[in-house]
């Protein structure tokens, strides 16, 4: 004798074997090519169908429901259940919901139903679909293989109307990504033509934490565009300042109180791993120190020149593509601008030292203003403060003593860096940014007292270490040029 569940595999092989035939006989054919709600009753011998299909444009979504009476011999403790084929004979579900029979004073069973169907979203191209009726008996059989005498009924439902079709054409992430930065998923994806009964899509990052198996929820970039004529769009997605941990992320399309767009053809997730900015920050020296290594050796080596280059090239763009996403390239070009800045021999001290100390000013503002994701500030705002500071840092300029100009350079750099990361901490704490009046209520400064240690963070630092290797370019710029003067007379950073 056969167990329920060699019987119930034994259903399934029936099922796909037999699922053209199967789904050929309908007993009510639902046609939605010029309205919006399809009704059918079949009333027979051995069962009555009723059944409605309403296609809804503001959610595009399609409703089956009715309700089945038969007064064959079914047991009541099987559930009326559904099998979904596509027009082509395709087997689109075959395991759908349960809905129990509720026996009447006559001795009839009725079950009504509301099916599910998730293919008519998740292949947008389907405007045909057949639903063919079945019983179950949990964990023995389905009637259809078992009992084949028994007759149920079948739906067609044809000229779905169309629905939202986005696909997917390129993006990319890092497998590596460093945690509490604010990081942008660059995307790009193209969509059908139809300008009437889209759905109010808004773009975002799609991320799931898979160690809790929760959705992290992105900021939205505003309802996607439709614009006359355009085929496809490229956004830079945000992704909200992530812990560190194990993710996946895909780019998202969400219909906020509706839906997230899931088609079959959306983008696929992609495994990441988040590890402390600190960590990240070193790999990404190492990997700098490595390529220059490279680099130097390719124009020493004469045999393995032109291999080399290619390679240190390639490593180059992929490292280049990483800091672009992370938003990590400006505190590259931070120190890269520094770098210029100080090697410039033919300007004084006082410029130099000028010049330096607002590439690190302009750094920390947009540090803390973008890349942090601490505090959300307008671009102009950070314009203004930059200004204000070139303003402010003026003086530096007449300077004529190297020790001076750099010393001054260095206090002012160190009491701004020092200043402005008190203030995200508090801002990270208050929500509000400290005033004369906040600062004089003890039990705040308490309360920011107890709480510092859990409020600072890796990311914190990162600017501390920024400054430290700027000022580490100054001490060795000098020291490889100690004693030179300039014609002038006045001291400068290659003295």
């Amino acid at each position: 004798m056969r167990t329920g569940r060699s019987r119930l595999t034994w259903g399934w092989s029936l099922l796909l074997a037999g699922g053209l035939i199967a789904q050929t006989i309908p007993d009510a054919q639902l046609d939605l090519a010029t309205k919006t709600t399809a009704t059918a009753e079949v009333v027979r011998d051995d069962y009555q169908l009723h059944v409605t299909a309403e296609f809804d444009a503001n959610t595009q979504k399609l409703s089956v429901t009715g309700r089945v009476e038969t007064a064959q011999a079914i047991e009541p403790r099987s559930y009326l259940s559904y099998q979904v084929y596509g027009d082509d004979g395709s087997l689109e579900m075959a395991d759908g919901a349960r809905y129990p029979w509720t026996p009447t004073a006559d001795g009839t069973l009725v079950a009504g139903f509301d099916l599910d169907l998730p293919m008519v979203l998740r292949n947008p191209a389907v405007d045909h679909l057949q639903v063919s009726f079945n019983a179950v008996v949990e964990g023995e059989y389905w009637y259809r293989d078992e009992k084949p005498e028994i007759a149920f009924p079948s739906v067609s439902i044809a000229h779905i109307p169309p629905r939202d079709w986005y696909q997917p054409q390129w993006s990319w992430l890092p497998r590596i990504l460093p945690a509490q930065t604010r990081l942008h998923l660059p995307a790009r994806w193209s969509w059908s033509g139809r300008d009437a009964a889209r759905g109010d899509y808004t773009a975002t990052a799609e991320v799931w934490d898979v160690d809790s198996n929760t959705r992290v929820e992105s900021p939205r970039l505003g309802e996607v565009e439709w614009k006359k004529g355009a085929t496809a769009a490229s956004m830079w997605l945000p992704v909200t300042p992530l812990t560190s941990g194990h993710y996946r992320v895909r780019p998202g399309l969400v219909w906020d109180q509706v839906r997230w767009y899931d088609a079959g053809d959306w983008f696929t997730y992609r495994e990441v791993r988040v590890v402390p900015p600190l960590w990240y920050l070193t790999g990404v020296v190492a990997l700098v120190v490595m390529l220059w290594t490279g680099w130097i050796r390719a124009w020493v080596s004469t045999r393995w020149r032109g291999p080399v280059r290619v390679v240190v090239v390639v490593a180059a763009v992929w490292l280049l593509a990483h800091l672009v996403v992370t938003g990590y390239w400006f505190m590259v070009l931070a120190l890269v601008l520094a770098r210029v800045v100080i090697n410039q021999p033919w300007s004084r001290t006082g410029e130099r030292a000028y010049a330096l100390t607002m590439v690190f000013f302009t750094f920390l503002e947009i540090y803390w203003a973008m890349l942090s994701a601490v505090v959300s500030v307008w671009p102009t705002a950070v314009v203004y403060s930059i200004a204000l500071w070139a303003v402010v840092l003026l003086p530096l300029v007449v300077i004529r003593r190297a020790w001076l100009a750099w010393s001054v350079a260095a206090l002012a750099s160190m009491g701004w860096l020092l200043t402005s990361t008190a203030v995200v901490i508090y801002y990270q704490f208050f929500q509000d940014f400290p005033s004369v009046s906040n600062l004089l209520y003890a039990n705040q400064v308490g309360d920011v007292g107890d709480s510092v240690l859990t409020l600072v963070q890796q990311r914190h630092f990162i600017p501390l270490l920024v400054a430290v290797a700027m000022a580490t370019m100054v001490v060795m710029a000098r020291r490889s040029s100690a004693g030179a003067e300039s014609a002038d007379g006045d001291s400068s950073v290659t003295e």
